[in-house]
């Protein structure tokens, strides 16, 4: 049953805006060049934000954040985090805040509080998450 739900292809897949990720590698490139022509490798630390922050413009350029199937989602908030699998017939509850998205998840017996920043997508796709989730909570 597992193997069947990975190999399925999403509906609808929900992404960061492209300017969040180019505007991270754009810094972390400006701040390794001038941590090279002012300080010349004297101060590594900004060497290595520089360094750190282009990896994660460029790990988030391709970061899907929610992947929507027939029956679950897939939500990952993080390109190095692991993914929440919220199978649609597990949702209690959802409210949709200004800001967030908060999913109340039946996980073994267990109701477990998921939250989503909707600041993180596009005003058209805000919109479109909170139709969905709400639709499935009934």
């Amino acid at each position: 049953m597992t193997e069947d739900l990975i190999k399925e292809q999403p509906k609808k897949v929900y992404g960061l805006p492209k300017a969040l990720p180019v505007c991270q590698i754009i810094v972390g490139i400006i701040v390794i060049i001038t941590n090279e022509v002012l300080y010349q490798l004297d101060a590594p630390f900004f060497l290595f934000v520089g360094i750190g922050t282009t990896i994660i413009g460029v790990l988030n350029y391709r970061l899907q954040v929610v992947r929507v199937y027939d029956q679950y989602s897939e939500i990952k908030l993080a390109p190095l985090a692991s993914p929440w699998l919220v199978k649609n017939n597990n949702i209690v509850s959802v409210t949709a805040e200004p800001k967030r998205l908060t999913i109340v998840v039946n996980e073994k017996g267990k109701e477990v509080t998921r939250k989503l920043a909707l600041s993180a997508f596009k005003k058209e796709q805000r919109s479109e998450l909170v139709e969905h989730y709400t639709s499935i909570a009934g």
